[in-house]
């Protein structure tokens, strides 16, 4: 935040396993910053417990904004504003922080400043101060070498765009929809309209145009911090988080910190669930989140699985941000075939009808199946 000599503002942060007050004066000079951290608490279960984690907030949050008040010399009543997260996170520890957050607004009669964690990441690249000429120049024509490293990375890129996974998740997700709204058999469910068309070309117009707004300015942040400062080796999202700390201060690493676990929460249930998706529509099994546990005992039994494999990792100790390289690979990997698949049924007229891909569709679509299949190609010759 902006604004005249002077300006403090109170931010509170609890929404996963850490409860955190700081105090900002003139928007980016710290004057203090205090964090209750559980990671000891949660570490012999492997993961945040919510109900645990609510529970250390509430009996944290007095105490870490009074040591930031104390900290940063500041009175309530000098306080132009109070700001607190309100999302994504662990429901229950959300709602401390925004409890205590509006009880100090309300008494000291202070503005409310709600903030999200994913714009967090946009937020953060400004905060980095990059070079905005050289990011755009780079941006329209970006540098390329013929190295194992670079090629593999640029799967990752490209599998993380246009992800297997995602194919599963939409397709799944439209059935899903058309079962909320009545229709429960195939053939109810067979065609679509001209709305309903528009309403699913919206959709994922909106969805990839912000997702890659978002997915660009965390590329941005990253070259502007860690990799400026020569950090290129990276293990853990917390020394990701902690190298921001030194480097662009800590009002960027809070936010980098917040559109991280706000990513997560929005990530995984995704990700398990398309798995789900697709193992049960292999095996010819129910599927759905509308059904109940009892009638899709093994698609939930998928998502279950597929969120302990996380957890395991987790607790074998392998580099999350290795397996999430690997993972991007193996995704840019995948996707050509299925690309292909894609192409071929969306311009089959004996499936599609008069639905088939215009023009422009298919030099869109067979463009990106080229490169992607050309990027494939590149890694395993630059494997081997």
């Amino acid at each position: 935040m902006s604004g005249p000599a002077g300006l403090r503002v109170l931010g509170i942060e609890t929404s996963c396993d850490e409860t955190a007050a700081a105090i900002v004066e003139d928007g980016r000079r710290i004057l203090s910053n205090v964090v209750a951290s559980q990671v000891d608490i949660h570490a012999a279960y492997g993961g945040v417990v919510p109900e645990l984690a609510s529970r250390h907030h509430i009996e944290a949050i007095a105490p870490v904004v009074e040591a930031a008040m104390a900290e940063a010399q500041t009175r309530f009543e000098e306080l132009a504003a109070v700001a607190v997260t309100q999302g994504p996170g662990l429901v229950g520890s959300l709602l401390v922080g925004l409890q205590a957050a509006k009880a100090i607004a309300l008494v000291h009669g202070k503005p409310l400043v709600p903030v999200h964690h994913v714009a967090g990441h946009v937020a953060a690249a400004f905060l980095a101060k990059p070079d905005w000429w050289a990011a755009l120049a780079a941006s329209v024509l970006p540098t390329f070498r013929w190295d194992a490293l670079f090629i593999a990375t640029l799967v990752g890129v490209l599998g993380t765009t246009i992800s297997p996974y995602l194919f599963f998740w939409q397709a799944s997700q439209e059935v899903e929809e058309e079962k909320a709204h009545g229709k429960r058999t195939a053939t109810s469910r067979r065609g679509a309209s001209d709305h309903e068309l528009a309403d699913a070309r919206l959709d994922v117009t909106t969805g990839i145009a912000l997702s890659n707004l978002v997915f660009y300015f965390i590329i941005l942040a990253t070259a502007s911090t860690l990799h400026r400062a020569g950090i290129h080796e990276i293990e853990t999202a917390r020394e990701a988080a902690e190298a921001l700390r030194p480097l662009a201060g800590d009002a960027a690493y809070f936010l980098f910190a917040a559109g991280l676990i706000g990513t997560g929460f929005l990530a995984v249930p995704v990700l398990a669930g398309s798995a789900s998706f697709a193992v049960a529509e292999l095996f010819g099994w129910r599927a759905g989140l509308d059904l109940s546990p009892r009638r899709g005992r093994r698609f939930y039994l998928v998502f279950a699985y597929a969120m302990l494999g996380g957890m395991l990792l987790d607790l074998v100790q392998m580099s999350p941000i290795r397996m999430l390289l690997l993972a991007a690979v193996l995704n840019g990997i995948l996707a050509p075939p299925l690309l292909v698949l894609v192409m071929l049924v969306s311009n089959n007229a004996n499936i599609m009808g008069e639905r088939t891909n215009g023009p422009w569709l298919n030099i869109l679509g067979w463009t990106a199946t080229v490169l992607m299949t050309a990027a494939a190609v590149a890694f395993f010759v630059t494997s081997l």
